[in-house]
C-alpha cells in the first residue's frame, strides 16, 4: 500500500551532509557577524578611518583641533561617510576574508586596492551632494594614513608568525635545499609555513654557478651542487662527532 502523496518522504541527498542546511545559514552576513576575528578586524578599521581623518585634519591645519568642526571644511561630513562606506568597500573586496597569517605581496595589493576605491567612492559621493569645501590635501593625507594603518593591521597577524618561526627554527636541523629554482623556492617557503618548524634552512645549492652569491627570502645560494658531496662527508663526520649537522632536502634528492 503506498503512502498519500502528502506523507511520502523526500528523497535523501547523500552527498549532502544532515545540517548543511544550517550550516548554509551561518554563511555570509550572519556567519561574518558570529566570527569574533572578524569583528576585531572591522573594529580595527574603523578606529584606523577615526585616526586618519583626525590625523589628516590636524596635518593639514597645523594641529588646529578646532578645524574639526568648523563646517566649511567638511571634516565630520567626511569621518561620517568614511566609516559608513569604508567597512562596506572592504568586506566587497574581500579584506575580511583573507587568512592573514600567510599575507603576501598580493593582500598587500588587495588592501590598497580597496583603499584607492574608497577613496573615489567618497570623492564621488562628495561632489554629487554638492559637499564642496574639503580641502584636497585632507583627502590625500587620510588615504595614505588609512592605507598605513589598515595594512599594518593586517600584516600584524604575519608579523608575530614570522617572529614566531624565526625563534622556533633555530633549535632545527640546518638544511641545505638542492635546487634555485621555483621548485626550490616553494620547498623554502613551505619548510617555513610551520610555527614549529622541522627543518631550518640555511642555504641553496644548485646547478647554475651564475645563482651563486644570491638570496631568495634571505636564504643564500652558497655554491653548486658539485659541492654537496664534501656537504655529506661533513654532515657524516660530524653525526660520528655527535655535533651539529647539516642535511639535505630538495627537488634533485628525490
Amino acid at each position: 500500500m503506498e503512502d498519500p502523496p502528502d506523507e511520502k518522504r523526500k528523497p535523501r541527498n547523500r552527498f549532502r551532509p544532515e545540517g548543511a542546511e544550517m550550516r548554509s545559514q551561518d554563511t555570509g552576513m550572519v556567519g561574518f557577524m558570529k566570527n569574533r576575528k572578524r569583528l576585531l578586524l572591522v573594529t580595527g578599521d574603523l578606529l584606523s578611518i577615526l585616526f586618519a581623518n583626525a590625523l589628516a585634519i590636524a596635518l593639514r591645519f597645523d594641529f588646529d583641533w578646532s578645524a574639526i568642526t568648523t563646517r566649511e571644511y567638511r571634516a565630520l561630513d567626511l569621518l561620517v561617510l568614511d566609516l559608513l562606506i569604508t567597512p562596506s568597500i572592504f568586506y566587497y573586496v574581500g579584506l575580511y576574508q583573507g587568512y592573514w597569517k600567510y599575507a603576501g605581496l598580493t593582500d598587500s595589493l588587495r588592501v590598497a586596492r580597496a583603499v584607492c576605491y574608497r577613496t573615489v567612492v567618497l570623492i564621488v559621493i562628495f561632489y554629487g551632494l554638492g559637499l564642496y569645501g574639503l580641502p584636497r590635501a585632507v583627502v590625500i593625507i587620510s588615504t595614505l594614513l588609512l592605507l598605513m594603518f589598515t595594512g599594518i593591521l593586517r600584516l600584524a597577524p604575519r608579523f608575530h608568525f614570522e617572529v614566531t618561526s624565526a625563534r622556533n627554527k633555530r633549535a632545527a636541523p640546518r638544511t641545505l635545499i638542492v635546487g634555485a629554482g621555483d621548485t626550490g623556492e616553494a620547498l623554502l617557503r613551505e619548510l617555513r609555513k610551520s610555527p614549529q618548524p622541522d627543518y631550518n634552512p640555511v642555504g641553496f645549492l644548485d646547478r647554475d654557478p651564475e645563482k651563486a652569491g644570491v638570496k631568495i627570502h634571505g636564504v643564500p645560494v652558497i655554491g653548486t651542487v658539485d659541492v654537496l658531496e664534501a656537504f655529506i662527508a661533513e654532515y657524516a663526520r660530524a653525526r660520528r662527532c655527535g655535533g651539529s649537522s647539516t642535511s639535505a632536502a630538495g627537488p634533485g634528492l628525490a
